[in-house]
């Protein structure tokens, strides 16, 4: 690649603009986050056309190759890294800060992927309040860039022929594995390496094969066609539910392939388009634009909860776009061409300077709490809300790699009593279920509680990353009909997560199917309809308003918000038939929002799970519509009468 490629910038402004927008939460690109595999193969291709043309020459050298990659990639991150912190530290509870903390101690390490990998999934909620949850993608470059250099020196000396078909086979195992382990284990296929390297080495294939297609104007501007589409289908289509990275990173992958190889083609008036200044330009920014906008996007969550508008949106894209440029203009530029550290020795110097200071400085935030003493005592309590769930969590609630029998889950009210009741379903009926306990422990009565993680009672249905679901659900189901002193069963689940475009069908129907098999065992059956949400952490939100003196009452859940995401969920729950039915939005809710909090006093540990203070005080509240005065069932007696808050609906 002997001239420059204007072309290649407008790619990476391809690369760069959904993911911001997508993070910016524009639900139109709502597969924006394929950007990230766009800049895989883009920088496979540019580092590898270097390392080749080098080694061709016999001047490859790996300081020298370091040197640049220091250049390139560490002193915007670094001033990123800095003003991070600082203006985390004004603003985000001791909890979360201290993961932060321990972030910027991965950053050093490039390798906080792992870090990620570890702590939560990309779209979970705990990950999306982290602001340097972005460096994944950079630790995954780093560290292909740590080996690869290596392989291809050995790969050229011992198989000097051969390169390319070494190339090819090493990119088709790792492809082969990242579909494998997409299905089995997706946030290992997400995060780490070995299930990543793919990307970057089909970009070092068209630096080291591609030389040898030739292709004519006609067929470049066709190829041109082909892989932009690829991309924008990926960028409109794709959602947080696609089953990915696997086989559905090909097409983003394949089409910045396409576009690569074909603008190769000197005359490809495709060119034209993707070298406009408009695209040139983000493509020039992209770097420090990708590196700034998480850390903005992040940083106003935590001023405003309860979400910003359109007008903030904007403002927050705006913000990080200036940030972008300056950092581009003013720390990229000086240090690639040289302008500040010409030399080598002052540059590694800085760098290890710098490093050793920013990694004592995660080590003092981790290893002091998250830096405990800024907080105010208000900020503290809100916190202890996070820790306020059913203490039988780890030995009665199951999970994937948690192998529990239906009998090995807890009982709750009255021990001594042989359970008449049970609760089925996925997390949210956790802190429920004790709660009913203690209701039913007044009248000698007990539930037993069936809950697995990210599987509701749906009959046949599992999601990528719950594959013991349905062995589960089915266990459960024979349990109950085989146990016919258990009369009534209530079904609970977080039901939006499920409604999904890819997955609505399959968990309807299971669910339908589910609430048949059990009426078909003669069990009355109670659903739950959905808890309110918020968009994050409650109890880390109302810490953070706490620290500057502002009011939790941000943090309410406006019923239309209730209403428009559970839409799906309430319509189906409202089809079935001959079942009782349980709104805690009722009691949550009043008028136009509903309480995240009762007398100061929080109802949730996160985002979207009823403590067991608020499991207790929406069970308190529905007490009279699950056990009238006077109705308390008895073992073997009539089952209880069921209403709403609105009327009987018993059948």
């Amino acid at each position: 690649m002997d001239r420059y490629r204007t072309d290649i910038d407008g790619l990476r402004a391809f690369a760069v603009i959904p993911v911001v927008l997508f993070h910016a939460g524009y639900s139109v690109f709502s597969g924006g986050f394929v950007g990230v595999d766009i800049f895989f193969v883009i920088s496979g291709f540019l580092i590898t056309s270097i390392i080749q043309r080098e080694i061709s020459r016999n001047e490859f050298s790996l300081i020298r190759f370091y040197e640049r990659r220091i250049r390139r990639i560490y002193p915007a991150a670094l001033a990123v890294a800095v003003i991070t912190i600082a203006a985390a530290a004004l603003i985000v509870p001791d909890g979360q800060f201290k993961k932060v903390g321990q972030a910027l101690i991965f950053m050093n390490l490039y390798s906080t992927n792992i870090l990620f990998f570890h702590q939560a999934g990309y779209f979970s909620t705990d990950s999306t309040l982290n602001p340097f949850l972005h460096t994944w993608s950079l630790s995954v470059e780093e560290q292909f860039y740590l080996f690869f250099p290596l392989f291809l020196l050995l790969v050229t000396r011992l198989f000097k022929d051969k390169v390319l078909e070494c190339l090819w086979a090493a990119t088709i195992f790792s492809f082969a594995l990242c579909v494998y382990v997409t299905f089995t284990w997706p946030d290992s296929a997400f995060y780490l390496i070995p299930f990543r390297a793919w990307e970057l080495a089909l970009g070092a294939l068209l630096a080291i094969g591609g030389t040898s297609l030739k292709l004519q104007r006609r067929s470049a501007e066709w190829l041109s066609a082909l892989g932009l589409s690829f991309i924008l289908i990926s960028i409109f289509l794709f959602t947080e539910s696609t089953v990915f990275p696997g086989f559905a990173a090909l097409l983003p992958c394949l089409g910045a392939a396409f576009l690569i190889q074909a603008g190769s083609v000197a005359d490809n008036r495709f060119n034209i388009f993707m070298g406009n200044p408009a695209l040139r330009y983000f493509g020039l920014i992209s770097y420090s634009l990708y590196l700034w906008h998480w850390p903005v996007f992040v940083l106003a969550r935590f001023l405003f909860p309860a979400g910003l508008d359109i007008g903030g949106q904007i403002m927050q894209v705006a913000i990080a776009c200036v940030l972008a440029h300056l950092s581009w203009r003013f720390i990229e530029a000086p240090f690639r061409n040289k302008t500040i550290f010409g030399e080598r020795r002052p540059l590694f110097i800085f760098f290890g300077a710098t490093t050793a200071v920013t990694f004592v400085i995660g080590g003092i935030i981790v290893f002091g709490n998250g830096l405990k003493m800024r907080m105010p005592a208000t900020s503290l309590q809100y916190e202890q809300a996070a820790f306020d769930n059913n203490p039988d969590r780890k030995t009665c609630h199951g999970d994937d790699g948690k192998n529990m029998q239906p009998e090995q889950f807890c009982i709750y009210g009255d021990k001594g009593a042989e359970p008449t009741f049970a609760l089925w379903g996925d997390s949210h009926g956790a802190e429920i279920t004790p709660a009913i306990g203690s209701l039913l422990q007044r009248s000698n009565q007990s539930i037993k509680m069936f809950t697995y993680s990210q599987c509701p009672p749906a009959l046949g249905f599992s999601t990528s990353t719950r594959h013991g679901c349905v062995a589960h659900n089915d266990e459960v189901l024979a349990y109950l009909r085989q146990h016919k002193e258990i009369g009534t069963v209530f079904l609970i689940a977080h039901y939006r997560v499920y409604e999904t475009d890819d997955y609505h069908e399959d968990f309807e129907n299971g669910f339908a199917r589910a609430i048949t098999e059990l009426q078909a065992a003669d069990k009355k059956v109670l659903v739950i309809y959905p808890i309110p949400g918020a968009r994050y952490s409650i109890p880390l939100m109302a810490s953070a308003l706490a620290m500057r003196g502002a009011s939790i009452d941000a943090l309410t859940i406006p019923l239309q918000h209730y209403a428009e995401i559970n839409a799906r969920a309430i319509k189906m729950l409202d089809a079935q038939s001959n079942v009782g039915r349980l709104h805690p939005e009722k009691v949550l809710c009043e008028k136009d929002n509903c309480r995240v909090a009762v007398n100061d006093k929080l109802l949730y540990f996160d985002s979207n799970h009823l403590n067991m203070f608020g499991a207790n005080y929406v069970a308190g509240l529905l007490h009279a519509d699950i056990f009238p005065v006077g109705a308390a069932p008895k073992v073997g007696s009539a089952q209880p009468h069921f209403a709403t808050l609105s009327g009987s609906i018993a059948p």
